[in-house]
């Protein structure tokens, strides 16, 4: 079988039907039973799609991505539904947004829930009445999006966690006082921040907190050493000498770890390039090529980080699931012992050496950002000197 196959036998002998056809049950779905049905159904159906057509990397997350979007925007309409029918509607406009690689359009077979709400800033007369109902749509869209299959982020990165529904002014003050106090985990915040993207409702307001981290990333540049420690904290999961660490113990032994030891490494570095260069774009590949556009890569490098993302792609869709203490599936993030033949082996090693690169270039970027406030500072002091 193909080892992209491997952890689906179930996918054997299953055909895609038209992808038109699948927007329209999804988009159509009656009720949550019926979403986690489809959900289920879409693993084996693309996985086995993509090995018999040997399908274009990009090309197969942009559809599957497509298809998550509309799972999980479906849950949002039929959960808020759930809520008019017990006579509750929302006091006021509100977006819901996709954070990890639900916003950068990475999700994989078996990803978790990455998510928010931003709801607009109600009038003084009715904040009570709007807290009320955006926490118990945040907690009621949690759980139907597990019950359609996508268990809660261990981080509590959900909508149903007060710290990640608010109204856009508190997300703004929010985003003041972790760049005024950067800390290991105020900085970890405002990078799953850079990666907000909305799926439904009112994008506006979303696209108003996005705007207020740029701005703030442009007025606190000493922020960039933090931004850059919290982002090269995973490293590339090879040894001394260009051997491959493995899983020492436990259910995965003899794996290696390809989200925390490549996938993760690699969209840390570029996303702390597009934020240090002001992209608007949340996916790597966007931010790849948009790194490209300004002028920061050169066209082969591009090419080359483009071809290396594809490898990495590919390669997280080997990793084993696993299955939660509620017992929905999510990926362990290791391709088992038995996949790592020597073609895999050496794909693994040719994203580690560019990941390696990547982090070489993100640390001079640092040091150059650095160095210009160094000498903006040593200006302002001959001039103050010289008055």
């Amino acid at each position: 079988m193909n080892p992209l196959l491997a952890n689906i036998p179930e996918a054997v002998g299953m055909t895609l039907p038209p992808l038109q056809l699948l927007r329209r049950f999804i988009d159509k779905a009656p009720d949550l039973a019926a979403l986690g049905q489809l959900h289920q159904s879409l693993f084996p159906l693309f996985a086995t799609s993509f090995v018999q057509n040997e399908q274009d990397e990009f090309d197969f997350h942009e559809q599957w991505n497509d298809m998550q979007d509309r799972l999980i925007a479906q849950t949002v309409r039929l959960t808020e539904a759930e809520l008019r029918g017990q006579g509750l509607n929302a006091p006021c406009a509100y977006a819901f947004v996709l954070f990890g690689s639900g916003g950068r359009r990475e999700q994989s077979y078996w990803s978790d829930q990455d998510n928010g709400i931003v709801y607009e800033d109600p009038s003084r007369d009715r904040v009570q009445e709007a807290e009320l109902y955006f926490r118990r749509l945040g907690k009621e869209i949690e759980k139907a999006l597990q019950t359609v299959g996508y268990p809660p982020c261990t981080g509590k990165v959900t909508c149903g966690n007060p710290q990640w529904c608010m109204p856009r002014a508190e997300w703004q003050e929010q985003l003041q006082r972790r760049f005024g106090y950067p800390t290991w985990e105020h900085v970890r915040y405002l990078l799953i921040c850079a990666d907000m993207r909305p799926l439904i409702g009112e994008s506006c307001l979303a696209d108003a907190v996005s705007d207020h981290f740029r701005m703030l990333v442009r007025q606190h540049p000493a922020i960039a050493g933090q931004l850059l420690n919290n982002s090269l904290r995973h490293q590339p999961v090879l040894g001394l000498f260009g051997n491959l660490l493995r899983v020492p113990y436990g259910a995965h032994a003899g794996g290696t770890e390809i989200k925390y030891g490549i996938y993760i490494p690699f969209v840390n570095g570029v996303r702390y390039m597009s934020m240090l260069y002001g992209l608007t774009d949340t996916s790597t590949k966007a931010r790849i090529s948009g790194l490209r556009r300004i002028g920061v890569l050169k066209p082969e490098e591009e090419r080359r980080l483009l071809s290396r993302f594809s490898i990495c792609l590919r390669l997280r869709k080997l990793t084993e699931k696993e299955m939660t203490a509620d017992g929905l599936w999510q990926s362990s993030g290791i391709i088992a012992r038995q996949l790592l033949m020597r073609p895999i082996r050496a794909q693994i090693k040719s994203c580690v050496r560019e990941v390696k690169a990547l982090q070489q270039r993100v640390c001079i970027e640092c040091r150059g950002r650095e160095q210009k406030l160094h000498n903006h500072a040593e200006a302002d002091r001959n001039e103050a000197d010289e008055g």
